[in-house]
């Protein structure tokens, strides 16, 4: 049972065919399935896209918005695509734990607006996990200080448009 609250999940993906299969699987197989994902893609070339379109055909929840542009552009894009007001916002190259959205759409129902989330970096290779600590918070740093980022945000639709979206034209916008 989904609850009384429904979940747009987003993202922004470029190149990134090694693991957003992955990353859909675990969207979909957790603890609590979206009642949407919504994908932002920015112009990919390395099969991304052909990924997403395979599993579209199993997965009638999943949509994809080619051509979104930037990062933020693409965020805004799929967001704009979504067809519900309580958004769960992720990136590719994570994997969210099961019950990452359980915890989302409970918080939605108890009249959460904005909803930040604590992520770790995940990788099975030495460069790319030490790449990941140094560009995250590790859980002692989140227990002091911590800003969350879009790779685990939650927002109402009415928020995400009060703030103005989220700002063009710049590489990093959390």
């Amino acid at each position: 049972m989904q609850g009384d609250v429904k979940v747009s999940v987003v993202m922004t993906v470029f190149n990134e065919a090694d693991n957003i299969a992955a990353l859909i699987d675990a969207l979909v197989s957790g603890t609590r399935r979206p009642d949407e994902i919504v994908i932002a893609d920015g112009g990919s070339t390395d099969g991304t896209v052909e990924i997403i379109e395979q599993k579209m055909a199993s997965i009638p929840e999943l949509k994809l918005v080619k051509d979104a542009g930037d990062r933020s552009s693409g965020r805004n894009a799929a967001i704009e695509a979504a067809s519900y007001d309580l958004i769960a916002a992720t990136d590719a190259g994570g994997r969210p734990r099961p019950d990452w959205l359980g915890h989302m759409a409970a918080a939605f129902a108890r009249g959460a607006e904005w909803i930040g989330g604590f992520y770790e970096p995940v990788s099975d290779r030495a460069i790319t996990k030490a790449i990941g600590l140094t560009m995250v918070y590790v859980r002692e740093e989140a227990e002091r200080h911590f800003v969350p980022s879009a790779r685990s945000l939650g927002f109402t639709r009415q928020l995400w448009k009060q703030v103005g979206g989220f700002p063009s034209g710049v590489q990093f916008a959390e």
